[in-house]
């Protein structure tokens, strides 16, 4: 059977009833007024409205700035670190590198008394050792327990239980793996520090 020849006949686009018409790029006028929103949808009313930017940085303890107290406490904890470093490497130094190097007590005496006015005052000492030593305890062991209840929201939605009752949740049997990780994991500079303040505490 032949083919219609009618259908092997093809026709421009343009001598077609439905031909395409080139037309200039114009802007849409959007609408003034907000349309409302579908009966059934979550965001019909303004009570239902949920703030996700705020609802999101209050569940990760942020604040409107986006600087919470984990923000704070750690820079405590940073700047701290930095003041009795300061104060350990002169102690350490007069006390330990002198006299080692220059092997005599007469000799190395003057600069174990020079360093002595340094921090050793009524001033210097509360705030080149016990304050900074403080602030840094002080704030590790809040951040410790802020990323606690931050991790108690993610997992279980509630920051509520205390520490007791969490520990035991912990050692449960029957605790899931989300449960494990409410506390955060205990590092060794966090280790080492523990160790570092109970050897302060005894030699002061």
């Amino acid at each position: 059977m032949a083919p219609d020849s009618a259908s092997l006949h093809h026709k421009e686009s343009q001598e077609t009833l439905a031909s395409l018409v080139q037309l200039d790029p114009s802007p849409i006028e959007a609408s003034e007024k907000e349309l409302p929103y579908p009966e059934n949808s979550i965001y019909s009313s303004s009570s239902t409205r949920i703030p996700l930017s705020r609802s999101t940085s209050s569940s990760l303890g942020l604040g409107g700035s986006g600087r919470g107290p984990i923000f704070y406490l750690t820079r405590i904890q940073r700047y701290s670190s930095y003041t009795f470093t300061f104060f350990a490497g002169l102690h350490f130094t007069n006390t330990a590198l002198i006299p080692l190097l220059y092997r005599s007590v007469p000799y190395s005496e003057p600069f174990l008394l020079m360093t002595r006015e340094l921090y050793q005052t009524r001033l210097t000492e509360p705030l080149l050792v016990g304050l900074p030593v403080l602030a840094h305890v002080v704030s590790g062991v809040g951040i410790r327990l802020l990323r606690r209840n931050q991790n108690k929201r993610r997992y279980h939605g509630d920051a509520g239980l205390g520490f007791w009752e969490s520990k035991t949740a912990l050692s449960s049997p029957t605790a899931s793996p989300s449960a494990s990780r409410i506390w955060p994991a205990v590092s060794r500079i966090a280790v080492s520090g523990y160790a570092y303040t109970a050897l302060l505490a005894s030699h002061v």
